[in-house]
């Protein structure tokens, strides 16, 4: 059917190197078809992804005065990069929770920063320690219970539809087979999940670090990596042409 040169897949997996999978999620892509160190290669592959996001946005912080306030969000980015990635590697239950909770730590550290922007310090503190508490608490039971329903609901409706809905292309396997590697990498959908949120997750970060501090207002530069910095500049002047 395809003439293209390919690499076949293998007739059985790797041995997992980690041991039997026993997350309670497991993607669609093919367990350690291409290693026995890894169980879901493009899913962990991508997760690069957001470690380009964090690098650029911590590197954009390097000469600020309150640049470890700033790069919260962005270590928080890198986290979920890591987390992820170790979880489609292994694909363990242990590490589906850090998965799961990286994505809501890094949520929250921008949710404080809007929610503190121009606010006392005595106010920043507080809702810093409700949060942290709550997440804390949260978390804890996560894990503990081992459930699959709050996590998505927490994180967002929406984001959760997407994810639940990428699981459901478990039939595309059958097509990764007919077309071979490494052509069949696109078809690994979950990995342009990555990407996508991954440049999602950057572009949000970013613009609420640009609009809750002093450089509001002025000239972008270069602080904003691509494809943030159209996009930014794109919102702005529609929203300063509907003003």
């Amino acid at each position: 059917m395809f003439s293209i040169p390919s690499i076949p897949y293998r007739d059985e997996p790797h041995a997992p190197y980690w041991g039997p999978i026993n997350s309670q999620t497991n993607f669609c892509e093919e367990d350690h078809i291409i290693t026995q160190y890894i169980a879901e290669f493009i899913n962990t592959l991508t997760n690069v992804t957001y470690l380009y996001y964090a690098y650029k946005g911590i590197q954009a912080n390097s000469n600020r005065h309150d640049a470890i306030l700033r790069n919260l969000p962005y270590l928080g980015l890198a986290g979920v990069g890591i987390l992820s990635a170790l979880f489609h590697a292994t694909c363990k239950d242990w590490t589906q929770w850090g998965d799961d909770t990286s994505m809501l730590i890094a949520t929250s550290t921008v949710l404080h920063r809007v929610f503190t922007y121009d606010k006392s310090l005595k106010y920043t503190v507080v809702s810093g320690s409700s949060l942290f508490i709550f997440m804390v608490a949260f978390i804890a039971w996560h894990c503990i219970t081992d459930e699959t329903l709050m996590h998505p609901v927490l994180f967002g409706i929406e984001i959760a539809f997407v994810g639940i809905q990428t699981r459901s292309i478990i039939n595309l396997r059958v097509a990764d087979r007919s077309v071979g590697m490494p052509w069949s990498f696109v078809l690994e959908l979950h990995g342009w999940w990555h990407i996508l949120t991954g440049i999602g997750a950057y572009i949000f970060i970013a613009l609420v670090e640009y609009l809750t501090s002093e450089e509001a207002g002025q000239a972008l530069g270069q602080s904003f990596a691509w494809p943030g910095k159209a996009n930014v500049l794109e919102t702005i002047d529609e929203r300063k042409k509907s003003a």
